[in-house]
């Protein structure tokens, strides 16, 4: 009796080809007279368990999935003599080789890859040359590009569909997002295999025309399959109460910015301080060579900033420092370096931590106050100086 080894599908169909599936093992029995082994199958075949030997007349299962690498699971593989997979017996007499296919990633199917973790909250320039996205918080800090905003979608073939909407109010006030007509578009994406580049025009309204000072604009991208099962009610499907729809947001959103004058930001980082414990005081710079050179040369501290003050007064000195920075430690001294003892505190309220400081009756020369870290190194410090 010769060696005979045949292959059949789930539902028991003799087969001459073997599936290659995307992201789940595509399934199949092999059965032979002979004891067998899988001996040889492409480099970019992934067999399930890494190995399959079966014994004498027993029906073994088998799966095959490909190998992913971010590119060649986008596009089908026909079967061919270059592609197969190979049984033989254990003295390598017998040999049955068979071709494998690969249909390519699931039709609807769709990966996104943005700069950063989530696709809301950017904001562009008004030459449409900076993309600039606040955090939200936790770990991930701000974020920041130039000019093109790039992107790589994954679908099966590079077939895949942009759909560029804006937001807008009616007279009510209701949001609104439609889609810009291909007429009207000023936003565009460049680029092939699936790794593209947004760019935006530049917005120059005319207030006086109505225009509004800013526009919204949203990018999404869906494969060839699931745009044109929703291409004819396009907005109603992608669009809830005003809103890109959860699903597409999760799914399908490449960005949604807001496109507006992008006024610079100076966040105060000298100090926070409260006279009488509520009224805020504004400090300055400190423009005091003998004191900037004290603070150098002694405390190694160039941060210095200033205020004026009346005898008397109290001040809640807040260092905005956070607590692993700051644990409460700062010293009065006047410009000869000199310790001075005035009724102090340290405690928090809903700001932070802060340094209290009530300055004595007789207030005739300046006091520094020197903020020390917790890694023993001065940080900053603040001069009160007498009001007259």
């Amino acid at each position: 009796m010769g060696y005979e080894l045949k292959i059949y599908d789930e539902e028991g169909n003799e087969i001459q080809e073997l599936n290659v599936g995307y992201q789940t093992y595509a399934s199949f029995k092999v059965k032979a007279n002979f004891r067998f082994a899988a001996t040889n199958l492409p480099g970019w075949v992934d067999l399930e368990g890494n190995a399959l030997v079966g014994a004498v007349d027993q029906e073994i299962k088998g799966g095959l999935k490909i190998i992913e690498d971010e590119n060649r699971e986008k596009y089908p593989v026909k079967a061919s003599e270059q592609n197969v997979i190979t049984f033989s017996d254990e003295s390598g007499k017998a040999f049955y080789s068979f071709p494998v296919f690969y249909n390519g990633m699931t039709p609807e199917k769709i990966d996104i890859q943005t700069p950063t973790s989530y696709a809301t909250n950017w904001i562009v320039s008004m030459d449409g040359k900076t993309f600039t996205q606040k955090s939200t918080g936790g770990s991930t800090g701000d974020a920041t590009i130039q000019k093109r905003m790039p992107f790589t979608i994954k679908t099966l073939n590079d077939d895949y569909v942009l759909v560029y909407m804006e937001g807008w109010e009616d007279m009510g006030g209701n949001k609104n997002i439609s889609e810009i007509d291909a007429s009207m578009l000023w936003m565009q994406c460049d680029g092939e295999k699936g790794k593209i580049n947004l760019m935006i025009d530049e917005y120059s309204p005319n207030t006086s025309w109505g225009e509004p000072e800013s526009r919204t604009g949203y990018v999404l991208a869906f494969s060839r399959a699931e745009y044109e099962d929703i291409k004819d009610n396009l907005e109603e499907t992608i669009v809830e109460n005003g809103e890109i729809a959860y699903k597409y947001e999760q799914r399908n959103l490449l960005i949604a910015f807001i496109q507006k004058e992008v006024k610079e930001e100076t966040e105060d980082k000298s100090f926070k301080i409260k006279k009488g414990g509520w009224e805020d005081v504004t400090p300055s710079k400190t423009t005091d060579q003998s004191i900037l050179e004290l603070l150098k040369g002694n405390y190694y501290i160039d941060d210095v900033y200033s205020i004026s003050a009346n005898a008397g007064e109290y001040f809640s000195i807040y260092p905005l420092l956070s607590e692993s920075e700051w644990s409460g430690t700062a010293y009065v001294i006047n410009t000869r370096d000199e310790n001075v003892t005035v009724n102090t505190e340290v405690s928090m309220d809903g700001d932070g931590m802060y340094f209290g400081i009530t300055l004595p009756n007789s207030f005739e020369e300046d006091l520094i106050v020197v903020f020390k870290g917790t890694d023993m190194l001065f940080k900053k410090a603040l001069v009160i100086t007498p009001a007259y």
